[in-house]
């Protein structure tokens, strides 16, 4: 018993070093049946592996997309925010002909 008290402490004392917090996150029975087997077809993931991983993959496409965008043609503003859509509709508008493009 002593044992699995020692390796709890320790799992708790490594995630306080790292900042690491838990995040609830409410799925359907079809998203955790697609989770599980994502999980399964990519190894054997764990479901915390699995989905920071994800996070981690995502963030990384994050970064080289921001680095692509340059400015809005329109308003000269920064992408992706830019305007903060006030010109949505305009012809030339980031937000009109490109922002669906960064949606998930």
């Amino acid at each position: 018993m002593g044992n699995s008290k020692q390796r709890k402490q320790a799992q708790r004392e490594r995630e306080k070093a790292l900042d690491i917090k838990r995040v609830e996150v409410p799925l359907s029975k079809t998203e955790r049946e697609m989770l599980a087997e994502g999980c399964e077809f990519r190894g054997g993931y764990t479901a915390t592996e699995y989905i920071a991983t994800l996070i981690r993959r995502d963030f990384k496409r994050i970064q080289e997309a921001k680095e692509t965008l340059g400015n809005c043609q329109y308003c000269d503003h920064p992408l992706p925010q830019g305007c903060k859509r006030q010109h949505k509709g305009h012809k030339d508008c980031f937000h009109t002909i490109e922002a669906r493009k960064l949606s998930l």
